[in-house]
């Protein structure tokens, strides 16, 4: 496997676009040439036949030895575009059902053939997968963490931190964030929460993180995901839908303890991930953070012993490295 080419929607900030640079990152410390390619490399919808044949064209002059579809959309281009002439690998990343209308699953059934293989990210992803395409190769290759998130050795006597990274976007849900920061505030005005992550463009969407309380703030875009983690004393995930959010785990490997959804699946069965509140409950995201404040030394102390754990169980390199095996002809 000596080239490898990557197919994205556009160039923004998300799961997939993390988990496409990352791999980048540890294919080429590998001797694997990669390169990402987009439907819309501007983000502007260029149209069905112009996003077949621009991606065609550019996939000719790379040749490369595997396509990385990820995500539904790209998927489905690239499969059109490129299935019949070289192996296309198609990654789940949704945390909706991509395949919840009947022309999504005849078009998959049509596309089949174009199909080298379906990656999961999650284990609900590959359970319902199977059951609708139970012929298509299929495997689950979990999210993995950079290398360059470093685990935190110590943890600060006094949590008043209170970090979210994601980008803005309605799955995130800003508004259930801005309402906890609120409620937060009235009853602890000490406690900060910072929200680092790309503003989404749309005012209604963006004024949530913009006018939240007095003690909530909208960052702005990191270019060193590990210092504001190292920094942070507690992770806040508002979101309610994650298929296998790396995010949460990126939060696990630097020792951060994780406060998030009982929506979105749990990682994995260790204690470091029992921190939920139920998902549309403002309330219960409260006193789930208030939990962990006053039981702080305990929890923060189980997060930081269970970083290094994470780190190895995590490591993007491991994620790398099942990506190659997996598509090794």
């Amino acid at each position: 496997m000596r080239k490898i080419a990557q197919i994205l929607l556009s160039p923004r900030v998300g799961g997939a676009e993390t988990l496409a640079a990352t791999l980048e990152q540890e294919w080429g410390a590998k001797g694997v040439v990669s390169q990402t390619f987009y439907l819309d490399p501007d983000g502007v919808h260029t149209g069905r036949l112009r996003r077949v044949t621009n991606l065609r064209k550019a996939l000719t002059r790379f040749d490369p030895d595997a396509v990385v579809a990820h995500s539904y959309l790209p998927s489905l281009y690239a499969r059109i575009a490129w299935g019949g002439r070289g192996s296309v690998h198609s990654v789940l990343h949704s945390a909706s059902d991509d395949f919840a209308s009947f022309q999504s699953r005849l078009t998959e059934r049509l596309l089949s053939s174009r199909t080298a293989s379906v990656i999961a990210v999650s284990a609900s992803q590959e359970t319902l997968y199977r059951h609708r395409f139970p012929k298509v190769r299929l495997t689950r290759i979990a999210n993995g963490v950079s290398r360059e998130i470093a685990s935190r050795q110590r943890f600060s006597s006094n949590p008043l931190r209170i970090v979210t990274v994601a980008r803005v976007a309605i799955q995130k849900r800003p508004e259930f964030w801005n309402a906890v920061t609120h409620r937060m505030y009235a009853e602890s005005p000490d406690i900060q929460f910072e929200w680092w992550g790309p503003l989404s463009g749309q005012p209604s969407i963006d004024q949530a993180v913009l006018s939240a309380s007095p003690s909530a703030r909208h960052m702005g875009t990191t270019s060193n995901l590990s210092e504001v983690l190292q920094s942070a004393d507690l992770m806040f995930h508002p979101s309610g839908r994650e298929a296998h959010s790396i995010v949460l785990l990126e939060g696990a490997v630097a020792g951060v303890p994780v406060v998030y959804a009982d929506s979105i699946d749990s990682p994995e069965d260790d204690e470091v991930w029992n921190l939920r509140y139920s998902s549309s409950d403002v309330d219960d995201a409260v006193r789930k953070i208030n939990q962990v404040i006053q039981d702080w030394e305990t929890i923060a102390a189980r997060a930081v012993t269970f970083s290094a754990e994470a780190k190895l169980r995590y490591s993007m390199d491991s994620t790398a490295n099942q990506y190659l095996e997996w598509m090794r002809p």
